[in-house]
């Protein structure tokens, strides 16, 4: 997949310059921005219906590359970020805090704060000369901030990232009048068992990172949330585009596969 940027490769290289990138983009004018992962090496995987005219809410989009994608293949783009890691669901904290810092921008009138990877979403934005929407907010807030349904809820691996993942789908179901589709690392080893089970592995490498449950408990996750049916059966494979180590030296980003679920509202 390719993006095509209406800017010279000259305002494109300014744009991006001393940004970090959690998706990689390639460009058709031959730029490519190196990100932590590459998400095109799969992205048939996903099983994307037909986006054109298509209401679609993404959350958590980091630099956006779905967000970009989407939009590409006809949607009318919204995405769901936080204002920074005061919003996140951390470990041994018990409460949010809001932003010490001004305003990252101001667009349209509204105060916006960049959440981790921001910075390179709003590059990518103003390059490509998107029209997607940005608003700032916990997951969990998503039926008080909009008004109107989506069509299409996408939710890439952000379930990781919080402590009470049917409450986020709950969230996103109050939202949904479509489908919601969410990839998440689930604990694959347990599948086969027939009770709902779920390890928490990363709480040595970050504070951020919770539940992998087992297929029958992310299926659960979604019925208890409203959602009418589930389908969980299949996997996509989360490729590496370049390594990235925590401040302990620890890869990050080695190759795994998430499994995919297309949820009807």
């Amino acid at each position: 997949m390719q993006f095509h940027a209406r800017k010279s490769p000259e305002e494109c290289l300014a744009l991006v310059e001393g940004k970090h990138f959690y998706h990689a983009f390639n460009l058709a004018n031959g730029l490519k921005f190196p990100g932590e992962w590459d998400i095109s090496k799969d992205i048939e995987g996903y099983r994307f219906p037909d986006m054109r005219g298509k209401r679609v809410l993404d959350l958590g989009p980091a630099s956006g590359w779905f967000s970009f994608y989407l939009e590409s293949l006809g949607a009318d783009v919204t995405v769901l970020e936080s204002r920074g890691y005061g919003d996140f669901d951390v470990y041994g904290v018990d409460r949010y805090t809001a932003p010490e810092r001004a305003p990252d921008r101001i667009v349209d009138g509204q105060k916006l704060w960049d959440g981790p990877y921001s910075a390179s979403f709003w590059a990518m934005h103003e390059m490509l000369g998107s029209r997607v929407k940005f608003v700032n907010g916990k997951f969990y807030d998503a039926p008080e901030l909009f008004t109107e349904p989506f069509d299409i809820v996408l939710a890439c691996n952000i379930l990781q990232h919080v402590r009470d993942p049917i409450g986020v789908l709950r969230a996103a179901h109050a939202v949904c009048r479509g489908l919601c589709i969410v990839v998440h690392q689930t604990w694959s080893d347990h599948d086969d068992s027939p009770w709902p089970s779920a390890q928490y592995p990363f709480f040595h490498l970050d504070r951020i990172s919770w539940a992998q449950p087992n297929k029958v408990l992310f299926e659960h996750w979604f019925k208890a949330a409203g959602f009418q049916s589930v389908n969980a059966d299949h996997f996509v494979r989360s490729t590496p585009d370049q390594e990235h180590r925590n401040q302990e030296g620890i890869v990050t980003n080695a190759p795994f596969q998430l499994r995919l679920a297309h949820a009807v509202a």
